[in-house]
């Protein structure tokens, strides 16, 4: 009986070790296997790398608009294209989309493009000294006098040769 017993002990302790074998994975450890290592260090990479690519295309955006906001830069030498601007205009937005492609035809030392945002005190002010509304763009020369107004939204190739005619520009 005894050894009846023992055997039965003995069975016991070895269906239990097969079970412990059997058993799954803890998903620790399932989740710490080499491949899930670097699955998860490529995809934390390629997360990173967007994440940092945004943060620079805004701080370049950021860049963009303080520079084109220094309306103190016109009649400095260098020939202006002025946007009245309002940033809640489809519009405005529209044509600013179109007066950037036409400017970068030109050299940066040939002209600048500035916006003067009619929500602003400046670019109100702005808009009051060249007596224009938005949805306008004010061609200034070298010296800051009104060269041209273009009024409305205008296709970047149109803008390029008014651009060319207006205030005697070469394109790059």
């Amino acid at each position: 009986m005894k050894q009846k017993s023992n055997q039965r002990k003995k069975r016991q302790k070895q269906s239990q070790a097969t079970e412990e074998k059997q058993a799954p994975q803890s998903n620790y450890q399932k989740s710490m296997s080499r491949r899930s290592v670097l699955q998860n260090a490529l995809l934390y990479t390629a997360g990173g790398a967007v994440v940092l690519g945004g943060a620079g295309w805004f701080v370049t955006r950021l860049q963009m608009q303080r520079q084109e906001s220094r309306l103190q830069d016109i009649g400095t030498g260098t020939a202006t294209v002025l946007q009245i601007h309002d940033p809640q205009c489809q519009l405005c937005l529209q044509l600013q989309r179109e007066t950037r492609k036409a400017v970068n035809n030109f050299l940066k030392e040939d002209v600048q493009f500035r916006v003067a945002n009619i929500r602003t005190e400046e670019g109100s002010a702005a808009a009051a000294r060249y007596g224009v509304p938005h949805i306008t763009l004010v061609l200034l020369d070298q010296a800051g006098a009104v060269a041209h107004v273009v009024r409305g939204v205008t296709p970047a190739d149109e803008l390029t040769e008014i651009f060319k005619r207006r205030l005697k520009l070469q394109p790059e």
